[in-house]
């Protein structure tokens, strides 16, 4: 079964998200801001990660940021990442919105 980590701060878009999964036949892990998406990458394999970019403590941009500067963990080696934002977002030097 793939394991998919949902880290997404709303809670009933979180719950929303994993009842969906779960019914197609996935595993969700859910996670409710950046840090504590990192601790379950650290502790389990997971498949896939889908991710809010506005979060608390560490937003969706830092979390990805943080990933790809760590050394590589047998956890997320190679993680296919989607990234989603349902509020405008501020702007962040270097890009757009």
């Amino acid at each position: 079964m793939f394991k998919i980590l949902v880290a997404e701060d709303d809670a009933s878009t979180n719950r929303l998200f994993c009842a969906i999964l779960r019914r197609a036949g996935y595993d969700p892990v859910p996670a409710f801001d950046g840090e504590e998406a990192l601790e379950k990458l650290d502790e389990q394999q997971v498949d896939l990660l889908l991710c809010d970019v506005m979060m608390p403590k560490l937003d969706g941009f830092a979390l990805t940021q943080t990933m790809s500067s760590r050394p590589p963990s047998p956890h997320w080696a190679a993680l296919p990442t989607c990234c989603w934002k349902t509020k405008r977002c501020p702007p962040r030097s270097g890009g757009s919105t």
